[in-house]
């Protein structure tokens, strides 16, 4: 097939040079028709046409005889094209362009992915394409626009042991590290930190953050700490008593919302006392004692009780008829139990003392 190509290619060169050269095998013939030669004649009488065909014939054939490009002189059928494989020209199919026929919309252009066409997004321009930095720095897109930044001069800097690379004026130097920190080896339980007192690590408490510290609370309210979260709560009005100093025996009360200092009751001493009938308790310097209950009796005129009553002395008086005291004075009571005859109940009143009519006080007691 190759030999084939290359026959037809030397037979292309030939007649070219052949039709340079005026040669046709038509003139040969000697019929009237016009050939080759007298179409060559013509052109060759024209001005230039000389000059034309040298310079096709230096273009197919270099010095020797061989063509420069194997291909120029080779016309393959499409959609095949002719390409040169080891000096030889040799026609081969050309794959067709998928995207020969299509129009994308603006900022897309048509690439071809796994053999078919496809609109893809044209890429940005990059903003630092058209940026020329100063060394030692470099270009960097910053909000789109391409800016110039410094460069980290310790980044290609290697120091020695016991140095670090630090940017001294601009220019990278190796210094000497810095003494060790004592607190890098301990390991502080928690909730501790290590922190050097006196050149020393120590591990001292961290406090914990107050919860009511990122607490706002609107007035009349407070922040309290109550599971561990602040809180805000309300807060309790103050006491109108808290400033206000009563005179004894007074206590200061909230009446209406204001401070007033009222009285304080002295404790009735017969709260605690019982007394037997007819007796009362009564306070007598300031003691609650048990009194009878009824008329007056005896003294210096010897008041005697009604009916069955028995006059007996009252205690704490300051007089007693035991002891001096024949005219004391005295209280009547009624201490009997008396039987009434029918139509008639008995009236254990001290005033009394006496069986009366049915109906007029008392009640037969036997």
């Amino acid at each position: 097939m190759k030999s084939a190509k290359s026959a037809l290619g030397t037979c292309w060169i030939a007649c070219l040079l052949a039709l340079a050269a005026g040669c046709s095998s038509a003139s040969d013939s000697g019929d009237g028709a016009p050939g080759l030669s007298e179409q060559s004649s013509e052109e060759a009488a024209q001005p230039g046409a000389q000059d034309n065909t040298a310079l096709l014939s230096q273009e197919l054939a270099a010095p020797g005889g061989t063509p420069t490009n194997p291909c120029a002189a080779v016309l393959c059928a499409a959609p095949s094209t002719c390409e040169v494989v080891d000096g030889e020209a040799v026609c081969v199919d050309a794959e067709p362009d998928a995207c020969a026929g299509v129009r994308c919309r603006g900022g897309r252009h048509c690439e071809v992915i796994d053999e078919r066409a496809r609109c893809v997004r044209d890429e940005a321009a990059n903003p630092c394409a058209a940026v020329s930095c100063l060394a030692p720095s470099t270009c960097e897109v910053i909000d789109g626009q391409g800016v110039c930044v410094e460069l980290d001069s310790c980044a290609s800097v290697r120091c020695p042991g016991g140095t670090t690379c630090q940017v001294v004026d601009g220019a990278a130097e190796c210094l000497p590290d810095p003494d060790p920190n004592p607190c890098a080896a301990v390991l502080c339980p928690a909730p501790s930190t290590c922190e050097l007192v006196r050149g020393e690590p120590v591990c001292v408490p961290i406090e914990e953050p107050n919860p009511c510290a990122a607490v706002t609370c609107l007035a009349p309210s407070t922040c309290e700490v109550i599971d561990g979260q602040g809180v805000c709560t309300p807060l309790e009005e103050p006491n109108p008593c808290a400033a206000v100093l009563c005179p004894a025996p007074s206590t200061c009360e909230v009446i209406d919302g204001e401070a007033a200092c009222v009285p304080i009751e002295e404790p009735n001493p017969c709260a605690a006392v019982s007394c037997l009938a007819p007796s009362t308790c009564e306070v007598i310097d300031g003691q609650g004692v048990c009194v009878p209950v009824g008329p007056f009796c005896g003294g210096f005129a010897g008041f005697a009780c009604p009916g069955a009553g028995v006059c007996v002395d009252v205690p704490g008086d300051g007089c007693d008829p035991e002891n001096g005291g024949a005219d004391c004075g005295g209280v009547c009571t009624c201490p009997v139990l008396a039987l009434c005859v029918e139509g008639l109940v008995f009236d254990d009143s001290p005033e009394v003392c006496a069986c009366v009519p049915a109906g007029e006080g008392g009640e037969c007691r036997e």
